[in-house]
C-alpha cells in the first residue's frame, strides 16, 4: 500500500513538473494580480472555488496552499490590504483527481457538470487559507487559463491601540505644532474601516491597519477629548479608545488696564501683570520703554512710591514658561506742561459727524483747550472751529461733495497753566488731515473747448485731489486717437468753506493726434477714493465775419426765438380761421321735412307749366350750380325765406327752419355721404298765393296740401338720405325769374355714389 502511494505521489510531482515550465510560471506571476479573488469565510462553512474548462481535450489543475509538501512552488501576489505576500502552493488535482498526499484529502473534491471543475472545500478552517488556482493546459499554442483565488478566514479587528499615548490616555501637543494622532488596530477580516471622531463628530476615515489624523492645536484644544473608533461588517459593536488632548503654550500676558490712567507728581502707582499660560510661567520681567530692564523687580505688579515726570513711557511685561515668551506694553502719563497733539490721521466722510481730537499730556490733567485754526497747506488762514471740553472740535455740516474743503492744517491750542522752559503758557499741536474724497475738476474749467476737424487737438482741465491719482480716462462717441496724457502740478486758488486759498492742483491735458468730430467728451478721474467726471463740448473754432466780429450764441438765441414767434403767430391764424368756419356753418339755415310713415327713396319734383312750358325753366342757374356742385349747405342770406306751418299743417308735412340748426348744412357739406338723393325745384307766383301739393307715398297713400307764401320766386331743393327717415328741404329766391302765372311741377332724380 505504501508503494502505491509513493508511486501516485511521483506521478503527480512528474504531472506538475511538466506543465509548470518555465514560461508557464512567469505567466501566471503576470496574470496573478489580474485574476486573483479575495474570498473570506468562517470557521465550518463550505466553501466553492469555480474553474471553467471549454474542452475535456485540456487539462484542468488545481494548486492550493501547500501543507508539509516535500516540493512546495512560491508565487507572490498582494494580500487584501495592499502588502506583497509570498504564498507557499502545491498541486490539488489532475482534473478530477485529488492529491492523495494533501492532508486535507477528504474535505476535497471537484464538482461541477461537463466543462466544470470547481473545486469544493468541506468544512473550511485556518489552515485552508492560502492562494488557489485553477489552470488550463495550453492546447495548439493557445495561452494557459489561470483562475487564482485567496482564501481567509473572517475575524474580529482587535487590540486598539493609540501612539504616544500615556497611561492616562493623554496625547500631549503644542499650540501651533503639528500633531499626529495614530490610531492602530489588528486587522480583522474583511478589511475594517478606522474613524477619528470629537463629539460624535467625524474628523477623519481610514484603515485598514491605522488611521493618523493631523491637526495644527490651539490652546483652546486644551483638555479635549478625541475618539478612535474601528468597525467592520462583523462588528457589532465598534472598538472604541478615547484621548484627551494636553496642549501647552506660551503665556497670554496683559496689563490690567485700570491701572493705566494719569497719576499726579509724587503719589503712588502699580502696574499689575495677569499672566495665563500652561504650563505655569519660570519667570516674569519688566521693561521700560521697550528696552530698558527694570532690574529691580520680578514679580508681577510694579510699584511706583513717588512718581516723577520721568516715569512717563511705555511699560512692558513678559512672562515665559517651557513653551515661550509672552508680553504686554502699556502707557501712562505724569502731569507736566501739556504736550498737545492731534489724534486723526484723516478725515472721512463716512458718518453724520466729523471730528478732530485735540489731546494734551500735562500737569495737571484739567487742560483748557481753544479752538482750533483751519490752515491750507500753504499756512493760510481758512476758519476757525470751537472745541468741547475735551478737545473735540466738530466740523460743521457740509455736503459730502464738498468735504474735501476739510482737508489742511488744524492747529490745536491748549493750556493748564503751567509754562514750558520759555514760558508760554499756551502749548500748540497740529497735524495735516486729509478728507477723503473724490477728485475735484475746479471751476476754471471750461465746459466748451475748440478746435478743428483733422487737425491735432488738447483738451485740458486742472483737477484738485486729496490722495494719488491713478486713472485718468478721455471718453466719447466713436474711437479717439490719444496721442499722450500728461499732467503738471500747477497752483491753484480755490474756495475753502469762502476763503480763496492756494493749493496745489494737477494740470491734466489729453493730446489728440486728429479731432475726429465736434461732439461731447466725458473726462474720468480717478483717486485712492473714487471717482469723478467733467463733461465738455468741443466745437469748430469760432469764424470771424467781415466786419471782424465773432458771432455770439445771443444772437443764436435771438434768431431762433423770432422762428418760434412766426411759428405761433401762423399757428394762431390757422386757429382763427377755423373758428370762422365754424361759425358761418352755424348760420346756415336748414329745412327739415320728416316723413313719419315711410323711408321715401325719392322725392318727386313737380312744376306746373300748361301755359308757359318753353318759358319756365325747372332750376335757375343758381339751383343748378347748387345740385351740381352739391354746395346746398352755404347759400346767401339775402336768399333765404323762412317757411313756418300755420295751425293748418299736419306735423309730417311742416317745414321748419332754424339759425341754430347745423344738422342738415353739416350732412349737406360732407359730398356724398348717401347713397341717393333727389332735388325738386318749384317756381311759385309772385303776386298769388298757390297751393302746391307735394305727394309722399305714405302708407295711406294720402296728400296733404301746405301753402306756401313767397315774395319772390324761389328754388326749393330737398334731400333725402336712403338710410334716414329725413327730408331736408331748401328754398332759395330766383332774382331773375318773374311770373305771374302758375307753376308747374317737374320730376329730377339724382343718382350720386358714394
Amino acid at each position: 500500500m505504501t508503494k502505491v502511494i509513493r508511486n501516485k505521489q511521483k506521478e503527480y510531482f512528474t504531472y506538475h513538473s511538466l506543465v509548470l515550465t518555465n514560461t508557464s510560471k512567469e505567466l501566471y506571476k503576470s496574470k496573478a494580480h489580474e485574476t486573483t479573488k479575495y474570498i473570506n469565510f468562517s470557521d465550518g462553512e463550505t466553501v466553492l472555488l469555480k474553474c471553467i474548462n471549454k474542452s475535456d481535450e485540456y487539462r484542468a489543475v488545481w494548486d492550493g496552499p501547500a501543507h508539509n509538501s516535500s516540493n512546495p512552488s512560491s508565487i507572490s501576489v498582494s494580500d487584501p490590504f495592499g502588502k506583497e505576500k509570498i504564498w507557499m502552493i502545491t498541486t490539488y488535482t489532475n482534473n478530477r483527481e485529488i492529491n492523495p498526499l494533501i492532508p486535507n484529502l477528504k474535505r476535497l473534491r471537484v464538482v461541477g457538470n461537463e466543462g466544470h471543475y470547481d473545486l469544493e472545500i468541506s468544512n473550511a478552517s485556518l489552515c485552508d487559507e492560502g492562494y488557489y488556482r485553477c489552470m488550463i493546459d495550453p492546447y495548439k499554442g493557445n495561452h494557459i487559463q489561470v483562475v487564482t483565488y485567496i482564501l481567509l478566514l473572517t475575524k474580529l479587528p482587535s487590540n486598539l491601540t493609540i501612539d504616544n499615548e500615556t497611561d492616562n490616555h493623554t496625547i500631549i501637543g503644542i499650540e501651533h505644532k503639528l500633531l499626529q494622532l495614530s490610531c492602530n488596530v489588528v486587522s480583522g477580516i474583511p478589511p475594517e474601516i478606522i474613524i477619528w471622531k470629537r463629539n460624535g463628530i467625524i474628523l477623519k476615515m481610514g484603515g485598514p491597519l491605522r488611521n493618523v489624523y493631523e491637526f495644527y492645536p490651539e490652546r483652546t484644544d486644551n483638555n479635549l477629548n478625541l475618539t478612535c473608533e474601528v468597525i467592520n461588517e462583523l462588528t457589532k459593536k465598534p472598538l472604541t479608545q478615547t484621548i484627551r488632548l494636553e496642549i501647552k503654550y506660551k503665556p497670554k500676558v496683559f496689563i490690567n488696564q485700570e491701572q493705566t490712567t494719569l497719576d499726579i507728581e509724587g503719589s503712588k502707582k502699580k502696574l499689575c501683570c495677569e499672566v495665563e499660560s500652561h504650563p505655569n510661567i519660570s519667570f516674569i520681567l519688566w521693561f521700560r520703554n521697550y528696552n530698558s530692564r527694570i532690574s529691580k523687580t520680578s514679580s508681577l505688579c510694579l510699584l511706583f512710591e513717588q512718581l516723577n515726570p520721568q516715569d512717563r513711557g511705555n511699560y512692558t511685561c513678559v512672562a515665559g514658561n517651557e513653551i515661550g515668551n509672552g508680553s504686554f506694553t502699556t502707557s501712562f502719563v505724569v502731569f507736566y506742561p501739556p504736550f498737545v497733539y492731534i489724534t486723526n490721521n484723516n478725515i472721512s466722510m463716512i458718518g453724520n459727524k466729523r471730528k478732530v481730537r485735540c489731546k494734551g499730556d500735562g500737569l495737571p490733567n484739567t487742560i483748557t483747550f481753544f479752538r482750533v485754526e483751519h490752515k491750507s497747506y500753504f499756512n493760510e488762514h481758512i476758519r476757525y472751529i470751537e472745541v468741547s471740553s475735551d478737545g473735540i472740535a466738530t466740523l460743521p455740516p457740509v455736503d459730502a461733495l464738498f468735504r474735501y474743503q476739510d482737508t489742511g492744517l488744524y492747529v490745536c491750542n491748549a493750556s493748564n497753566n503751567i509754562p514750558n522752559r520759555e514760558g508760554n503758557k499756551f502749548q500748540q499741536g497740529e497735524a495735516y488731515l486729509v478728507s477723503d474724497g473724490p477728485p475735484v475738476f475746479v471751476a476754471d474749467n471750461k465746459n466748451l473747448q475748440y478746435g478743428e476737424i483733422g487737425k491735432p487737438m488738447d483738451i485740458t482741465v486742472t483737477v484738485y485731489s486729496t490722495s494719488e491719482i491713478n486713472c485718468l480716462h478721455l471718453n466719447a462717441i466713436g474711437s479717439l486717437n490719444i496721442k499722450d496724457i500728461f499732467r503738471k502740478s500747477v497752483p491753484l486758488t480755490m474756495s475753502f468753506h469762502g476763503v480763496n486759498i492756494t493749493a496745489n492742483g494737477i494740470e491734466v491735458t489729453f493730446r489728440l493726434a486728429k479731432l475726429q468730430r465736434f461732439q461731447w467728451f466725458n473726462i474720468t478721474v480717478c483717486n485712492n477714493y473714487s471717482m469723478n467726471n467733467f463733461i465738455l463740448e468741443v466745437r469748430q473754432t469760432a469764424k470771424i465775419s467781415s466786419e471782424g466780429k465773432e458771432i455770439s450764441s445771443e444772437g443764436i438765441g435771438i434768431i431762433v426765438l423770432l422762428i418760434l414767434v412766426v411759428i405761433l403767430l401762423v399757428v394762431m391764424g390757422t386757429y382763427l380761421r377755423y373758428i370762422k368756419q365754424r361759425y358761418r356753418k352755424r348760420m346756415i339755415t336748414t329745412t327739415n321735412v320728416r316723413t313719419a310713415n315711410e323711408v321715401v327713396h325719392y322725392i318727386e319734383i313737380v312744376e306746373d307749366n300748361n301755359e308757359h312750358e318753353q318759358n319756365n325753366q325747372m332750376i335757375s342757374t343758381e339751383a343748378r350750380s347748387i345740385v351740381e356742385h352739391r354746395n346746398t349747405s352755404i347759400v346767401s342770406g339775402e336768399r333765404h325765406l323762412a317757411f313756418q306751418n300755420n295751425d293748418r299743417d299736419t306735423p309730417d308735412q311742416s317745414i321748419a327752419t332754424s339759425d341754430n340748426d347745423s344738422h342738415t348744412s353739416e350732412h349737406l357739406d360732407d359730398g356724398y355721404e348717401r347713397p341717393y338723393t333727389t332735388l325738386m325745384a318749384h317756381n311759385y307766383v309772385e303776386d298769388e298765393h298757390v297751393y302746391n301739393n307735394t305727394t309722399h307715398n305714405s302708407l295711406n297713400e294720402t296728400s296733404t296740401p301746405f301753402p306756401i307764401v313767397a315774395c319772390k320766386p324761389i328754388v326749393g331743393i330737398t334731400e333725402q338720405y336712403a338710410s334716414q327717415d329725413n327730408i331736408n328741404t331748401q328754398f332759395c329766391a330766383d332774382d331773375g325769374q318773374v311770373n305771374s302765372i302758375r307753376n308747374t311741377g317737374e320730376y329730377i332724380n339724382l343718382s350720386l355714389k358714394q
